[in-house]
């Protein structure tokens, strides 16, 4: 990691500050369920998960900005989205109906939850005047999920690929966050737990980023398991 002080810290949310709970696999379940059809395990692990968004990828990567003029536009990309990934489930039936559902699920403001760490780390990096964003691929709403939480306060941005129009590891997403927090790359720090989407991703515009490994699988050196290693990783020598 570069010898510079960081300014800014920008966060992944999912599996990073925040979880959904039920899982969205659960979710899918209930949903199709509620609708008397019941599918076997096989045809849950059938579910697409980003070969969903073929549709919408580019040679920079995944670009909606059209879907993303409206949060009605953008629901019905994830209806589409949903419908795709059913109908690989073997689902023929109540496409509209199921997907209708699995996109009041998926919004529920009761269904996100925080880490045990968030509160404490965002507290740290606040006393040391440290800006913060949330950068993720997430839904329309996630501001209000955020806001729900009550951690809005720490953040000076909450960007969505749902309302950007970008997902990420598209640098755009990244420039955006860059571009509204009135910073530069060499003062911005991410960190998320995807290896493309928080790590990569961000390091291939000039980012440094690390990865939360919240599971300890170990996939890179440049990781931590406790968003509270931030201070001692990063900071430490930070005045």
């Amino acid at each position: 990691m570069k010898n510079i002080a960081k300014q800014v810290v920008l966060f992944d949310f999912d599996g990073t500050l925040g979880y959904m709970l039920p899982t969205h696999k659960e979710i899918y379940q209930q949903a199709i369920k509620e609708f008397g059809i019941d599918l076997k395990e096989n045809s849950l692990k059938k579910m697409p998960i980003k070969n969903a968004w073929l549709k919408w990828m580019t040679h920079e990567g995944i670009s909606h900005l059209s879907e993303s003029e409206s949060s009605g536009k953008y629901k019905k990309l994830r209806k589409d989205i949903h419908a795709e990934r059913i109908k690989k489930m073997g689902v023929t039936d109540f496409i509209d109906d199921i997907t209708e559902r699995i996109y009041v699920l998926e919004s529920n403001l009761k269904f996100y939850f925080l880490y045990d760490d968030v509160i404490e780390t965002l507290e740290d990096l606040k006393t040391k005047n440290i800006k913060m964003g949330i950068v993720s691929n997430h839904l329309w709403n996630l501001d209000k999920i955020i806001n729900n939480l009550k951690i809005a306060d720490f953040f000076e941005i909450i960007l969505s690929s749902a309302q950007v129009g970008y997902r990420k590891p598209h640098h755009n997403i990244y420039k955006d966050a860059i571009k509204k927090m009135q910073t530069t790359t060499d003062e911005a720090l991410f960190i998320g737990d995807d290896l493309e989407n928080d790590y990569y991703g961000p390091k291939q515009i000039g980012i440094d980023a690390i990865l939360i490994d919240r599971k300890a699988e170990k996939k890179i050196k440049n990781s931590i398991n406790s968003l509270k290693e931030i201070h001692t990783v990063v900071f430490n020598n930070q005045k």
